[in-house]
């Protein structure tokens, strides 16, 4: 995934989740002779569920953007932080694109893995431990230290929404907003005059 992503950042995004995180998911269940829909909580929301994800799921942002800022000043006391090669976009069709593709893509897939799969596999020792072992998980595959802390919150706060839920949609539809909001943060940001001007 790392490899596709250095060549082409979009092409390579939608390698790494749908091609080597949501395909290797569906085919090992598929493998093991049981429901997709069962085992990876394919189930509907209700309306009040639905609400209820989306005012979390944006709240948590904020308060994931929060954590994770106290932790970057820790971080730093130790050394130089890294700014991340992230691209943002810089007119509406691109906006479109990292949506689709940072957002819906990982918003998808990486519930398909983590709060669908994994969560379910880790949940005979318990709700709590499935929650938090499939979180540490989720923030150990960013495979960035200096944002750890902000995945491992927000892995928490999806997998409960999942398993309050038994539906994984509740995980994709937060997963879906958090990832959307960073987008359009820095669509915002990327469009302001005075970015614009110092740049």
């Amino acid at each position: 995934g790392y490899i596709a992503q250095k060549r082409d950042f979009h092409y390579g995004i939608l390698i790494t989740e749908f091609l080597l995180i949501a395909l290797p998911t569906l085919i090992y269940v598929r493998i093991k002779g049981a429901s997709i829909k069962k085992e990876l909580r394919f189930n509907s929301l209700s309306i009040i569920d639905v609400l209820l994800v989306i005012v979390t799921a944006i709240s948590a942002y904020f308060a994931a953007v929060f954590i994770n800022l106290i932790a970057e000043i820790i971080i730093s006391m130790a050394g130089d932080l890294i700014i991340p090669d992230i691209p943002f976009a810089q007119n509406p069709r691109e906006y479109v694109i990292l949506l689709f593709i940072i957002a819906g893509s990982a918003g998808i897939c990486e519930e398909i893995l983590f709060r669908g799969f994994i969560m379910r596999s880790y949940e005979k020792l318990g709700m709590w431990q499935s929650i938090i072992m499939t979180a540490l998980l989720f923030s150990v595959l960013h495979l960035n230290i200096q944002n750890i802390v902000a995945p491992l919150f927000l892995g928490i706060i999806f997998g409960f929404m999942v398993y309050k839920t038994n539906s994984i949609y509740a995980g994709m539809l937060a997963h879906f907003i958090n990832n959307s909001v960073s987008v359009t943060w820095g669509y915002v940001i990327m469009n302001l005059h005075f970015y614009k001007s110092a740049n």
